[in-house]
């Protein structure tokens, strides 16, 4: 049977880290126990620099999810779409969304 995937895009800025977490990427282990990132979850790419990033969900997009990609692909430059393994979206509340002060 074939994984799930999903359209996304990067959202733009940044975000605070949730308090008790070091990282997003931190934040999504913690919240997705049963899966690994050892890899980025775009499909096609095997880069193992991840780090928790957020995104829309082209069904959902006004909603900020969490997914771990690669440093290449989570960059503010990146305004491509692309497709990610679904099950690995996790959504963010919307009290955790702080955009940091630039």
């Amino acid at each position: 049977m074939a994984e799930a995937v999903a359209l996304v895009r990067n959202v733009v800025g940044e975000y605070e880290v949730p308090a008790g977490y070091d990282s997003w990427l931190e934040y999504w282990k913690v919240h997705k126990p049963d899966l690994e990132a050892e890899v980025c979850c775009q499909i096609h790419c095997d880069r193992t620099d991840i780090e928790g990033c957020h995104v829309y969900h082209d069904g959902h997009p006004e909603t900020v999810f969490l997914i771990p990609l690669c440093k290449g692909h989570n960059h503010y430059t990146n305004t491509s779409a692309m497709f990610v393994l679904s099950d690995y979206l996790l959504l963010v509340p919307e009290e955790l969304l702080v955009k940091k002060e630039e």
